[in-house]
């Protein structure tokens, strides 16, 4: 896991604030060559509990299992997660893929009893938020 103890007092209330928490952690991964998955787990006010790198891939795209994705969650007992990769090519418009692997972590959340808050597509200057974008099933 890679947190810094600052970051645990970092409370979520918008996609800039996820961005600007994991522009910390990108700068310690090579992720201009290949997309890494992480996911950021919340308590109930919104504050950061966990950072976690649960996928890596190639240039344009990285598995991403639900299993990974929720078993820090549940063993934390965070309220809410929110998952954030980054993509190489410097594009933050969701992929067809990024939605569906969003709508399908958000329904086994809704399953576990966990807040799938949102999915943020980040580069280094620039984010994109699938839930804002209207992506997520209601």
């Amino acid at each position: 896991m890679i947190i810094k103890e600052k970051d645990k007092t970092n409370t979520i209330h918008a996609p800039k604030d996820i961005f600007n928490l994991i522009k910390s952690v990108m700068d310690l991964e090579d992720t201009k060559t290949q997309e890494h998955v992480w996911i950021i787990g919340l308590n109930a006010r919104n504050m950061v509990e966990y950072v976690e790198l649960v996928g890596m891939g190639d240039l344009s795209s990285a598995i991403v299992s639900v299993r990974n994705v929720y078993k820090t969650a549940l063993t934390r007992a965070v309220k809410g997660i929110v998952i954030v990769h980054n993509h190489p090519s410097g594009d933050v418009t969701p992929s067809k893929e990024d939605i569906t692997i969003a709508n399908k972590l958000k329904k086994a959340g809704e399953i576990l009893d966990i807040l799938f808050m949102d999915s943020v597509i980040v580069t280094d200057t620039e984010f994109s938020s699938i839930k804002a974008c209207g992506g997520l099933n209601k």
